[in-house]
């Protein structure tokens, strides 16, 4: 065979990160169908805990938060866009509407809910 011919096939690796940024698109288009109005333009979704919300969370576009100080913090700086709440953060939506309240900056903000 010819050295000098090369596989059109992708690697391995390319083939993962691209089944990963389909997933994170996927994911993110279904979370963000309905939303919620918040002070400051910021707008709250409301995801159902699934593999979606792991793959959202695990994208580094996304910055998780576990406590209203984590959030105050994300909602304040200017190279965060998308922040994820997981079910398991201890942040009321008054807390929430409290943080977008005292900042004025719009945010894109997603809730994990569990399926009760």
């Amino acid at each position: 065979m010819n050295s000098n011919i090369k596989s059109t096939e992708p690697s391995p690796k390319e083939g993962s990160d691209a089944f990963e940024k389909l997933a994170r698109e996927i994911a993110r288009r279904d979370a963000l169908e309905h939303f919620e109005f918040l002070p400051h333009n910021s707008k709250l979704y409301r995801v159902e805990k699934s593999w979606k919300t792991s793959i959202i969370k695990d994208d580094p576009k996304v910055r998780e938060v576990g406590s209203l100080l984590e959030f105050e913090r994300a909602v304040c700086d200017s190279n965060i866009n998308i922040i994820f709440i997981p079910s398991t953060a201890l942040i009321s939506d008054d807390g929430i509407i409290r943080v977008c309240q005292r900042n004025a900056v719009g945010k894109t903000i997603l809730k994990e809910e569990n399926d009760d």
